[in-house]
């Protein structure tokens, strides 16, 4: 009885064997179709089928453990750089601010008795500064949305 068992599977693993081919089967089915429709159907499969059996790319064959980890490697190596380029803007800008500060403080006190001629260049200063730094904050946030 075993024998038998074996045998039938056996016999249904050669007949998948021998179906592998879909296209075969297409034909059984769609033989009954115009020759226009058959066509279409057979190329429409072939392209489905080229899809499921894509060839991968030939690089991909060669490429071991030690090519990833040293694409991982300069990944991390690429970061560090761009985070310490990022602090390195921060701490210019910082730089930029506390000069622009500075140069205020020091304007301010040397013409601390004559207020009066210079408040009107204050005001357009820190006009200006604030429209500046409004309309960069507002190009940063459209920029981010995009």
């Amino acid at each position: 009885m075993e024998n038998n068992e074996n045998q039938n599977k056996e016999e249904q693993n050669d007949e998948i064997i021998e179906n592998e081919n879909p296209l075969e089967k297409v034909n059984e089915v769609i033989k009954d179709l115009p020759e226009e429709k058959r066509k279409m159907i057979r190329e429409s499969i072939s392209l489905s089928m080229q899809g499921i059996m894509a060839v991968p790319h030939p690089m991909m064959e060669k490429v071991s453990p030690e090519h990833i980890t040293t694409v991982l490697a300069n990944a991390d190596k690429n970061s560090d750089r761009a985070f310490k380029l990022d602090i390195i803007g921060k701490v210019i800008a910082f730089i930029i601010f506390v000069f622009i500060l500075i140069a205020v403080v020091a304007l301010i006190y040397i013409f601390r008795n004559h207020m009066n001629d210079i408040s009107e260049l204050l005001k357009a200063l820190i006009y200006a500064g604030t429209g500046l730094l409004g309309g960069y904050g507002l190009g940063y946030y459209k920029g981010r949305e995009e």
